[in-house]
């Protein structure tokens, strides 16, 4: 049986992913996507981010998947907490940063829309970790509201 055989019947045997992302907060409020809906967990929103390479930092990958998601230049902050999911086979790291330039223009292979939320709002929606349909309500994926209970307020 070959590694990607093995990784897929075998837990203990898969691959761990590192992903980071960007928390951006601004008047009480956070910049979140909602996923392309061929994505997995499409249609759900989510803060916005992304894998990180083998060869760069967290805060390169950060860079990197503002630019390609949302169009926009950031300054990455401080690391705020790192989310452990899927037993430990997927690492997300959850970085503060700022918008320093670009506009705000989602790839539309990447993401379905773009909205500023409050806590408030996030905490009203269910959570999945399901594919969702883009004209089902609004979900929130599992997990983001683990982030923001962690990181409190940025303002």
């Amino acid at each position: 049986m070959d590694r990607d055989a093995r990784q897929l019947s075998d837990p203990a045997h898969a691959a761990v992913v590192r992903g980071v992302l960007g928390i951006i907060g601004r008047d009480g409020r956070f910049l979140m996507i909602r996923r392309a809906a061929h994505l997995a967990v499409g249609g759900a929103w989510c803060f916005p981010g992304g894998h990180i390479h083998d060869d760069e930092s967290d805060e390169r990958a950060l860079v990197r998947e503002m630019r390609e998601e949302l169009g926009l230049e950031v300054a990455p902050g401080r690391l705020l907490t790192e989310l452990i999911k899927r037993d430990g086979r997927l690492v997300l790291r959850c970085w503060s940063a700022d918008i320093v330039g670009g506009s705000l223009s989602p790839a539309a292979e990447e993401v379905a829309d773009v909205r500023w939320m409050s806590p408030d709002d996030m905490r009203r929606m269910p959570l999945t970790d399901a594919t969702v349909p883009l004209d089902a309500p609004a979900t929130l994926i599992t997990g983001t509201l683990e982030i923001l209970d962690r990181i409190g307020e940025l303002d």
